[in-house]
């Protein structure tokens, strides 16, 4: 390569893995294949390596977690995808953009996160636009079963996710699913817009069903009490509307509304 600027030849060896899907995983004996091949090649080069893809994060922070996560496995015995993944973020944020990437790049059934271990039990699995992941946490004598949903995708910024019937289907399954001794905790990127969404929404279905009645301004508004953040603008108020409607006509209920 000629740079112009210093007028000088730069010799660069370059790896181009061709069959790797945007916003999807490719098959693992092709990546592995693919990184052996990286990783044993011969030459005089000295500078570092640059990974590299359409957005810079999420099929290059897969790579990076892999090949970091093997080398630190193979002199350590033990490897914590969680804890790497954090800490690329902290350089670069959205690295490993989705679940289906951050489980990809070690493919265990057992990884330890600090004083927890995690035990996959099964998948993930994925319905439509929704994955699922079943595993045990366990601290000490302390086991604890966690099945863990996803929607995807859920655009950064928007209100909902990119169909909104998914988040309905996913609220049905958490309300059909809970019990008092199984607590079920909500996250997001940010902790309040699908969060406030997905609680709001949540918590006037149970209404509806207990009391055949709609009240979603009192929800909300009990709702920030514990989180102020929540439902904070026009749009998110708009949203829990439109989504408490698509519920009554899938569901062809009427109530006062």
């Amino acid at each position: 390569m000629w740079v112009m600027k210093t007028k000088e030849t730069r010799h660069i060896l370059q790896f181009h893995f061709t069959t790797w899907p945007d916003h999807g995983t490719p098959d693992p004996v092709q990546l592995m294949l693919f990184h052996r091949q990286v990783k044993d090649v011969k030459t005089d080069l000295n500078g570092p390596p640059i990974v590299h893809c359409a957005a810079g994060i999420g099929r290059t922070g897969t790579f990076i977690a892999l090949d970091t996560l093997h080398d630190y496995g193979d002199k350590t015995g033990r490897i914590d995808v969680f804890e790497y993944v954090m800490k690329m973020r902290k350089d670069r944020m959205n690295m490993i953009q989705t679940l289906e990437l951050q489980w990809y790049p070690a493919d265990e059934m057992e990884m330890n996160v600090g004083s927890f271990q995690i035990k996959k039990v099964s998948g993930p699995h994925f319905d439509g636009k929704m994955s699922e992941i079943s595993f045990t946490v366990t601290r000490q004598v302390d086991e604890k079963y966690v099945r863990m949903l996803m929607i995807r995708p859920w655009p950064t910024g928007r209100c909902v996710p990119a169909d909104k019937k998914e988040l309905l289907k996913l609220i049905e399954m958490t309300l059909t699913s809970q019990t008092t001794s199984s607590p079920v905790t909500i996250v997001c990127s940010d902790g309040a817009r699908g969060c406030g969404l997905f609680c709001t929404v949540s918590n006037v279905i149970l209404n509806l069903r207990l009391e055949e009645e709609i009240d979603i301004f009192h929800t909300v508004r009990q709702l920030q009490i514990r989180r102020p953040q929540f439902i904070s603008d026009y749009d998110e108020y708009k949203s829990c509307y439109e989504m408490v409607k698509l519920y009554l006509e899938s569901s062809n209920i009427y109530a006062n509304v």
